[in-house]
């Protein structure tokens, strides 16, 4: 079968209420085009009904990954981070691909305090990660963005010690000036 006649195929089960029927169709597709935001879209929904199975968690995953701007894929990102943390389901804080992506993805004045712990898992599960010294580089521009002026510069202080002889060391340097200037006006 080709991708319209799954998906119609898919679409049927659905009308039949056989969600589970549905749901292999729609991730043998996935499996096929697994950047289709359709397909996720289709899938999430009917996962989100079942949030302690495997296929939510699954899912959830899947969207934490997408690195998208589009504002659907956002949209799409948030509420299912969300339903996850609603779920009562805990962050893979083995998956950095994941951590990172939240950390860019997720709204800093909406989520400051679910970026606080990722933030804070970063630096003591992943402080070797090569993308780690960006990842905190952001964090702190988001808090300098956003009046958070005292937080960022103790972590400028932290990404001074601990990425001394890096760039991102002498960036947080020069930022560091910046944030004790900003705090002084």
């Amino acid at each position: 079968m080709n991708y319209t006649e799954t998906l119609d195929k898919a679409l049927s089960f659905i009308r039949e209420l056989d969600f589970d029927k549905a749901l292999a169709l729609y991730y043998q597709l996935l499996e096929e085009h697994p950047g289709d935001i359709q397909l996720i879209k289709r899938i999430y929904p009917i996962e989100k009904k079942r949030p302690h199975s495997d296929g939510f968690e699954r899912i959830s995953k899947r969207i934490f990954r997408l690195k998208s701007k589009q504002p659907e894929c956002r949209q799409l990102l948030e509420q299912a981070y969300i339903d996850f943390l609603s779920a009562k389901r805990p962050l893979p804080t083995d998956d950095f691909t994941i951590l990172g992506n939240l950390m860019i993805q997720l709204p800093f004045k909406r989520f400051k305090k679910e970026l606080e712990k990722i933030h804070s898992i970063i630096k003591s599960q992943h402080p070797n990660h090569q993308d780690t010294p960006n990842l905190l580089m952001l964090y702190c521009e988001r808090l300098i963005e956003n009046s958070h002026l005292i937080e960022a510069k103790q972590e400028l202080k932290y990404m001074m010690t601990y990425y001394a002889e890096s760039s991102a060391g002498r960036w947080a340097i020069n930022q560091r000036k910046l944030v004790e200037n900003l705090i002084r006006k």
